[in-house]
């Protein structure tokens, strides 16, 4: 039966707008692919190839006129002992699956990835739903507001990892709705977290309103996924790039606060017939924790604070979370008050967190839609909610020129996440609100 309501009309008519805007979006992240060299990209596929062709250590490595030109990062810094890399070696292992493809390739390769993770993303989540209205809103999210979103341009020419993670934990929340409470569902759903987790550890968080519920299945298979993606890597990387990548992490989060820090150039813009040091504008700005801290105080919170700071702000979100339960939980509000944690623990890393994090605002928005759809009352929080989350899209949409309005668009998202949150534990629970 064809809904002619003109909610249903005006859905239309938005979806119709957000598709052209992806065609747009795609059009214009091509010719960024060909006029950039995707400086985040190439860190992480020279580091691959100094571990797996050189057998050296990519977290130290320094490149100089001995070694081909398929080593070179022009954008590391030859004044410091540590490479630009930020990835753990299963990220590395999972890029050395093309990285003896001349770089080139690999940028193309790439470009298309960072594409199809985003539209099997957004496919996944709409899975979640069965109101072809909530999947139209998915689509318009992802469409409209995150492939429209400058962000995402910054993501795709940067050749960033970030829609990679999105798409493992959609794929893993889709694993665990579609099949239920059935231990097959809750196995390979874990199995999936881990091996996400082993890429970005923040991921460990989902696995603490699991937990809390004392649905064990889930975090037991996603231990073991993690283990086995570290002995997996282990096999073909040696296990004390480990140990590097925890003293490089830890070091460039400590030169992060010594502003008299030295940069040196390599000396070289080109490598493999690309010029690889002309990149898209940064729009926007650093929203870590530790930026903002700096703004204000004049201070940068140092590594250990960092951490204290964020374990105590996850023992207070652990302890609510006891406290004020759901009354029988769905799976996808455990994964809701997962990847909220996870989004608020991005914050407190001591490196800088640049728009292109955003994408992860897909997971949560989508579920958010997914629950929307049941509520048949607008009352005045959730239209709280719902203000903050639109004005959080807005603001990363086109005006990443105005001072701070990224910033606060951050700031939106998350707030509108934890109250949302906060609306379904009082709404099941039967309180008026």
């Amino acid at each position: 039966m064809i809904d002619d309501s003109p909610a249903a009309k005006l859905i239309n008519i938005f979806l119709t707008i957000a598709i052209a805007v992806g065609i747009l979006g795609f059009i214009a992240d091509l010719n960024f692919t060909r006029k950039y060299g995707g400086v985040d990209l190439r860190n992480r596929v020279t580091a691959a190839r100094v571990a797996v062709e050189l057998n050296q250590d990519p977290y130290f490595f320094k490149w100089n006129e001995n070694y081909s030109d398929r080593f070179l990062d022009p954008a590391d810094n030859a004044a410091i002992p540590v490479a630009r890399v930020t990835v753990p070696p299963t990220a590395l292992l999972f890029q050395s699956l093309i990285s003896r493809l001349p770089y080139l390739a690999q940028r193309y390769i790439w470009f298309f990835f960072q594409w199809l993770s985003l539209l099997a993303s957004i496919f996944l989540l709409t899975r979640l739903t069965a109101s072809p209205a909530a999947r139209k809103m998915i689509w318009i999210l992802g469409l409209l507001f995150i492939s429209g979103a400058y962000f995402w341009r910054l993501h795709v020419e940067r050749g960033q990892m970030y829609i990679f993670y999105v798409l493992l934990f959609a794929l893993s929340l889709y694993t665990c709705r579609k099949f239920g409470e059935e231990k097959k569902g809750q196995s390979v759903a874990g199995l999936i977290l881990g091996y996400l987790a082993s890429l970005r550890l923040p991921f460990l968080f989902v696995l603490l309103p699991f937990l809390i519920y004392k649905k064990f299945r889930l975090p037991s298979f996603a231990v073991l996924g993690f283990a086995a993606s570290v002995l997996l890597t282990s096999l073909f990387l040696p296990p004390s790039l480990w140990v590097s990548f925890y003293n490089s992490a830890s070091f460039q989060g400590t030169m992060r606060t010594e502003e008299g820090t030295n940069f040196r150039a390599i000396g070289a813009d080109r490598a493999e017939g690309v010029e690889l040091k002309n990149f898209l504008p940064v729009p926007g700005e650093d929203s870590s924790l530790q930026r903002i801290i700096r703004a204000l105080s004049g201070r940068w919170l140092g590594n250990n604070a960092l951490l204290a700071l964020l374990l105590g702000m996850m023992a207070l979100a652990v302890i609510y979370l006891y406290k004020f339960k759901i009354p029988r939980p769905e799976a996808g509000e455990l994964f809701l008050a997962g990847i909220a944690l996870v989004f608020l623990s991005e914050f407190f890393i001591p490196a800088p967190r640049w728009p292109y994090a955003d994408v992860i605002w897909l997971i949560p928005l989508a579920l958010i839609i997914s629950s929307a759809v049941k509520i048949q009352k607008l009352i005045p929080l959730l239209f709280v909610i719902f203000a903050l989350a639109a004005a959080g899209l807005l603001f990363n949409v086109g005006f990443h020129l105005i001072p701070y309005l990224t910033l606060l668009g951050d700031f939106f998202i998350l707030l509108s996440v934890f109250l949302f949150l906060f609306y379904l534990r009082q709404e099941r629970a039967g309180f008026r609100l």
